[in-house]
């Protein structure tokens, strides 16, 4: 597992408990590589992590294939809040 997203899922564990009403929350996770590459694949076990961490009340939806756009929008995606992480270059 890469240092962000243990740093990444440390950060949004340490934050769950706060949430006084436990509402769910969905994360848009975006990356430009095909589904087929390893950026899918740590994606996808980010998500997982994520998933069992919070008991399934933080989600991740992931975008990959650059449906988001690319390395560029999606950082500019990520600064104006449409984005809330994004994965760009080669892991």
């Amino acid at each position: 597992m890469t240092p962000m997203i243990k740093t990444t899922l440390a950060s949004l564990l340490l934050i769950a408990p706060l949430s006084a009403a436990h509402a769910q929350m969905a994360l848009k996770l975006a990356h430009a590589a095909p589904t087929t590459d390893t950026q899918q694949q740590a994606a996808e076990r980010f998500a997982e992590l994520v998933k069992e961490g919070t008991d399934g009340e933080i989600t991740v939806n992931i975008f990959g294939n650059g449906v988001l756009g690319g390395d560029q929008q999606m950082i500019a995606g990520v600064r104006s809040g449409t984005i809330d992480i994004e994965m760009s270059g080669n892991p």
